[in-house]
């Protein structure tokens, strides 16, 4: 949480207690005098002052920034499932579905993913001198499993050759 929020927000509950206590003044059930009425009585007073056109203006423009940021859409975290209404999916887990996928294909010793919501890396060990039919296999699986995210996401595939070795 931001820091700006917490003084906001402890700004907003002292506010209300100073409302609730001057409420309470008003009904008889507390005794003493009103905050409110003591500031309202001293701002009467006062004449426009120099600065005080500046620090509306500066105001008026905090609140607006404050007021744009708070309806501006958020930032896509998640890739979408097709053909699942409300359906999403974090990248971590896109990457546990790719990792599974290429774990699955024949002559993959070890396979690790990772993925962010655009682009999906897997890097396999392979028992294949020549890791292309290999890397194409695992593409081709990965394609299959990923396809109903929308985006579908960029696929790259590495290989090495472990010779049977893990």
């Amino acid at each position: 949480m931001s820091r700006w929020a917490i003084l906001l927000a402890v700004l907003v509950l002292a506010a209300g207690v100073v409302g609730i206590r001057d409420a309470l003044l008003a009904t008889g059930a507390l005794h003493g005098s009103s905050y409110t009425r003591t500031a309202a009585s001293y701002l009467d007073g006062l004449t426009a002052q120099g600065w005080m056109l500046p620090a509306g203006l500066a105001a008026t423009l905090l609140g607006l920034w404050v007021l744009l940021g708070a309806l501006r859409p958020r930032r896509r975290t998640q890739v979408r499932v097709e053909g699942t209404p409300g359906a999403w999916m974090r990248p971590a887990d896109v990457a546990k579905l790719a990792h599974d996928a290429a774990d699955t294909i024949d002559g993959v010793v070890t396979a690790t993913a990772t993925a962010t919501r655009r682009t999906v890396t897997v890097r396999v060990a392979t028992t294949a001198q020549d890791g292309t039919p290999t890397a194409d296999a695992v593409t081709a699986a990965l394609h299959h499993r990923l396809r109903t995210l929308q985006p579908p996401p960029r696929v790259k595939v590495t290989t090495r050759y472990t010779g049977g070795n893990t």
